[in-house]
């Protein structure tokens, strides 16, 4: 373990002047150190030259920093240079003092000024010193004027060795008149080298100790770093307990050893080198891997990378805290260490977080026009420019230049969205958990000040319902705190807390800590929402005392707990110690066998057990007394098991399980009985240990016997218990699969496991099997005419009649089959005994069995009504379908009636069940139906064709009536009879007019009747042209007599006149 600064510091000053011993020995030099002043190493080195001595000072501090260490390339990790890099690799860098002067000063010196007057040199040796701050790397200041080199003892030339501000070497070199007197002074301020090397840390330390997955980090999912951080937890613990850790790489035995003695410096370097590290992982996981714009990306993906971050960094300060404050207390010297840059990083990054947070949260309340009038997406522009996981101090007031600027472009939107806040918690400001959801769904939001002032009354009623609610808190615990410490009523109360399975002091104290939970995140809540409001204070102060009241029962219940645990230690009578000196156990007067080790005990190991994880103290005592039960808890927990079975052996033990367990059981008694004879005390360790050991096999053997015939035991109770419920009508197979199951189990029970003596048991399962079997029998008995295995035929309508398929007979001769196989069932069934009573079942069972040939008659019965319901329905199979339409169809009105008829006739046939029950018979009538259908689609063609062969025939009438009519009016009548025969003949036509309009109206309504029931109708759209036709030319055939009388006297006249005109030749001849 690493020890005390001044420990430390003094180890380092040893090894420095060892180490320097040994190199100049190694190196044939005087090592004699001729100084008298503490921590300071002086040397002669003669015969060495100003090139040689600087060369030998540059060999010698690459010595010294190698070996001690670790590297030339170093870390300084102290006060000073922190965090500077310092490289010791030879040679060492040379600086001119007048060089570095006249570049501190900007001075220029004169070769002149550097007179030897000591004063000069005390001058030059104040202003080195005042620049020696200036020098943080290792180098070697050369080339002093003689005036800095005590020349006047004779030194001419001098060069420092200057480490981080300090001048850790000085050579001077001095002349004698004779060169072998000439000798270099070496001052070697080894005090000051200690504390230097005490700072200073190997710069790849870090590969050495940590696991090798850390050099992968950047390869690693960000999820898997906090297990990585627990690793590099475990090197640290490693280091600092001084030993090498299964999790160190393996050139940890050289780092160790680096470490041995030196400061927690060290320690503090390799935090801060994972601190880095982590940081720069992040910056590269979120910048350059998946390149995410944590103001404009989505929600969701930037809040786990977030997340995701705040863990690692949190993972990793928690760690720092518990190694440096928990772990090491008590070495490590000054208070534990905090990492502040991943505490500043996830700080950063909680902060983005919650920006982004507020940002989506009002974009959520707001409607899409709102966010484009107030322009919400364009908040985040104040951070185009900042680069927000950079933590450099010297950016933070760009940063917070950034924020400033972000939340005055909230201002005007904030505004809007308190208004829509306040419209939601006003409608559940009645349901206080509801509000209270609210407040903490939009608590960033709430939280800034102008949304907190706006919403002053929404936060003010919170406030209300949180002072009821810590209100109904106090209620419930003064009314449990009663109940508690109320003795009846205390197992009961228990129940109703959080821990069950816990005592009873540790449970009442876990629910006090639950109720403390409930009030403190109440004021937590209330801190960060309400602490502006005027009666915050009051509200802070009635929590405040009830904590305070919480905290004092839990310290009652505590201390009551422990004088109560106290009393019992002393109480004479029955203490719930362990009293060595007596007996295992001992068999009372009532056969009850009695452990000499408490239950209470056994109770309070467990409450020590369980308080102590809970943080209390527990006394001396009673941690040294149960320390002491722990040694024999074992047996003690093994005989209270093995006394409670035998106390509860009688019922333990089945019954129908005695014989088959009596060998086993007397082999248990005969182990208890031997305690009688030879008493075994707790103190006695190896007689008890091989006592108990006996008495455990032997009840193990029982035991387990007896916990597997009882397993066997429910699995044929579950069996026969599910035959109680299986219908053995139906089901015989599965009765025959479930009774073949428990034959096969009675058969492994003897010939696999070795058990004998099972006929008790066997019978005891047949008259199991026998309720069960008695039971169904019964039940299939009752309602065996309905249940029987379904017996299926049809009916259907064969040489004009109504019968089924199968015949009557044939069904009546399977069903008494049936019937007689289930009645005689129990007869052959024989159990897993091969018992006998089962054949008595059906004499039992006679009154039953009458009633079931009772219901076998009334079932045909019923089954021969059903023909009676297809006797009107096949009437239509038993006549002439066609004469009968033929002979009795005339008028529309009968063919409509009929019809209607065959449609109504069709809807009843579909109306019939195609399956009609008659109790396990199943009567298809789909045939019958078929055949019906069949009837009523015959007859419906029929009435349809005679429709329209009817329909024809007027139009047919019509049609000749036209025919001889046009051949009628087609003749010119030439003569006074051919005028007199046609105008009979016209006036015959018109007489008949009448009776073809009638014709045509019959024509009409039949079509009409046969369009709607057929969907078509005869044309007569060309008979109805003729008609017209017709009509038109009888109206004009008288004036075609008149003309055709005109002509005839026009032709008499034309006679007359010629006969005239002959006359009168005639006469004037003679």
């Amino acid at each position: 373990m690493l020890k005390s600064s001044q420990k430390m510091e003094e180890d380092m000053m040893e090894e420095v002047t060892t180490t320097i011993d040994g190199w100049l020995r190694s190196k044939g030099l005087d090592s004699q150190n001729v100084s008298d002043e503490n921590g300071v190493l002086e040397f002669k080195w003669k015969r060495t030259d100003y090139k040689s001595a600087l060369e030998l000072v540059d060999a010698m501090m690459g010595t010294l920093v190698a070996e001690l260490i670790g590297s030339h390339k170093v870390v300084c990790t102290g006060d000073g240079a922190v965090g500077d890099s310092l490289d010791f690799s030879p040679p060492l860098r040379r600086t001119p003092i007048i060089r570095h002067l006249e570049d501190s000063t900007g001075y220029m010196f004169r070769e002149d000024e550097f007179a030897e007057d000591p004063n000069t040199g005390v001058l030059l040796d104040l202003l080195y010193t005042k620049f020696l701050p200036t020098f943080i790397a290792p180098q070697l200041v050369t080339e002093f004027p003689k005036v800095c080199c005590k020349h006047r003892q004779g030194g001419r030339q001098r060069f420092d060795l200057v480490v981080v501000r300090q001048v850790v070497i000085t050579v001077i070199l001095y002349e004698g008149e004779d060169p072998r007197d000439s000798y270099s002074h070496v001052a070697i301020k080894a005090k000051a080298l200690a504390e230097i090397f005490e700072k200073l840390t190997d710069s790849q330390l870090a590969t050495h100790v940590f696991p090798e997955e850390w050099q992968l980090l950047s390869k690693t999912k960000m999820e898997e770093v906090p297990d990585l951080l627990e690793k590099i937890q475990e090197s640290l613990n490693d280091i600092w307990k001084g030993r090498v850790g299964s999790t160190m790489n393996a050139s940890m035995a050289s780092a160790s050893a680096c470490l041995v003695g030196r400061s927690q410096t060290k320690i503090l370097f390799l935090m801060g080198q994972v601190s880095t590290d982590l940081i720069k992982y992040a910056q590269t996981q979120l910048g350059e891997n998946i390149k995410m714009d944590l103001w404009r990306g989505p929600w969701n993906d930037v809040r786990h990378a977030l997340q995701q971050i705040m863990t690692c960094c949190d993972t990793w300060a928690k760690i720092t805290e518990e190694l440096t404050g928990v772990h090491w207390r008590g070495d490590w010297e000054g208070p534990k260490h905090v990492d502040p840059l991943c505490r500043k990083f996830s700080d950063r990054a909680e902060q983005i977080l919650n920006l982004r947070g507020v940002h989506e949260q009002l974009l959520g309340l707001l409607k899409p026009v709102e966010i484009q009038e107030l322009r919400v997406k364009e908040a985040f522009i104040p951070f185009n420019a900042v680069s927000p996981l950079n933590i450099n101090p010297l950016l933070d007031g760009i940063w917070a230049k950034a924020v400033k600027a972000f939340e005055r472009r909230l201002e005007p939107i904030e505004l809007r969205v308190a208004i829509r806040l306040r419209q939601m918690l006003t409608s559940v400001a009645n349901q206080p958990h509801t509000m209270m959801a609210e407040f903490q769904r939009y608590n960033d939001l709430i939280k800034r000040p102008t949304i907190s002032q706006e919403l002053s009354q929404e936060r003010d009623t919170l406030l209300v319902k949180l002072s009821e609610r810590v209100d109904s808190l106090r209620a419930d615990f003064d009314h449990k705190q009663n109940r508690v410490e109320n003795d009846d009523a205390a197992d009961e109360d228990r129940k109703n807390q959080a821990g069950r399975n816990m005592p009873g002091v540790v449970n009442t104290i876990v629910w006090v800590r639950q109720v403390t939970d409930r009030v403190t995140q109440t004021m937590k809540t209330c801190k960060q929402l309400l602490a502006d409001l005027p009666r915050m204070e009051g509200f802070g102060e009635t929590c405040k005392n009830f904590l305070e009241e919480l905290s004092d029962y839990e310290k009652e219940l505590f201390t009551t707990w422990q004088e109560e645990v106290v009393d019992r230690m002393q109480d004479d009578d029955d203490p719930i110690g362990v009293d060595t000196s007596q007996t295992l156990m001992k068999l009372g007067s009532d056969g009850r066998i009695k452990v000499n080790f408490s239950e209470r005990l056994v109770e309070v190991m467990k409450e020590v057990r369980l308080l102590q994880a809970m943080g209390f103290s527990i006394p001396k005592e009673i941690v040294k007394m149960t320390v002491a039960a722990q040694k024999f808890f074992r047996h003690g927990v093994a005989l209270k098991q093995v006394a409670n079975f035998y106390n509860t052996m009688d019922k333990e033990l089945i019954q129908s399980h005695l014989a088959i367990l009596l060998e086993p059981a007397k082999q248990f008694e005969a182990v208890i009985n031997a305690n009688k004879k030879k008493a075994v005390t707790w103190n006695k360790t190896d007689e008890a240990e091989k006592y108990i050991s006996r008495l455990t096999s032997a009840s193990q053997q029982l035991t387990s016997k007896n916990k597997r015939l009882r397993q066997v035991h429910q699995e044929m109770a579950d069996k026969v218990s599910s035959l109680m419920d299986l219908d053995l009508l139906n089901n015989e197979d599965k009765w025959a699969s479930i009774v073949k199951q428990l034959r096969n189990r009675f058969y492994q029970l003897e010939h696999g496991m070795g058990f004998k003596h099972l006929d008790q048991w066997k019978t005891h399962w047949d008259y199991q099997l026998y309720k069960a079997m008695e039971h169904q029998y019964q039940k299939g008995l009752e309602t065996l005419n309905e249940n029987l295995t379904e017996l299926k035929c049809e009916l259907v309508f064969r040489n004009e009649a109504i019968t089924f398929r199968p015949s009557m007979e044939t069904i009546r001769e399977k069903y008494y089959q049936k019937m007689k196989d289930f009645i005689s069932y129990p007869t052959s069934f024989r159990g897993v005994a091969e018992s006998s009573f089962f054949r008595q079942m059906p004499d039992r069972n006679g009154p039953a069995i009458s009633t079931v040939y009772q219901n076998a008659e009334r079932l045909f019965v019923e089954l021969g009504k059903v023909k009676k319901l297809f006797r009107e329905h096949v009437l239509l199979g038993k006549v002439d379908l066609e004469a009968l339409v033929h002979d009795t169809l005339t008028e529309v009105h009968q063919w409509e009636a009929n019809f209607k008829m065959v449609k109504a006739k069709g809807k009843e046939v579909s109306a019939i069940e195609n399956f009609i029950k008659v109790d396990c018979i199943s009567v298809s009538t789909a045939p019958i139906k078929a055949t019906i259908e069949d009837h009523l689609q015959r007859l419906g063609d029929l009435l349809t064709s005679s429709l329209k062969k009817a329909a024809q025939d007027h139009i047919t009438k019509v049609d000749e009536f036209l025919n001889a009519a046009f051949t009628k009016l087609d003749i010119k009548p030439e003569t006074i009879d051919e005028i007199g025969q046609a105008n009979q003949a016209y006036q015959d036509m018109r007489e008949e007019m009448p009776s073809m309009l009638s014709e045509f109206a019959k024509f009409e309504t039949k079509a009409k009747l046969l369009k709607s029931v057929a969907g078509f109708a005869p044309d007569s759209s060309a008979t109805k042209k003729r008609w017209d036709a017709f009509h038109d030319k009888l109206e004009g055939v008288e004036k075609v007599i008149e003309a055709q009388l005109e002509k005839m006297k026009q032709a008499v006249n034309d006679a007359v006149t010629e006969y005239m005109a002959d006359f009168t030749k005639f006469q004037a001849r003679w």
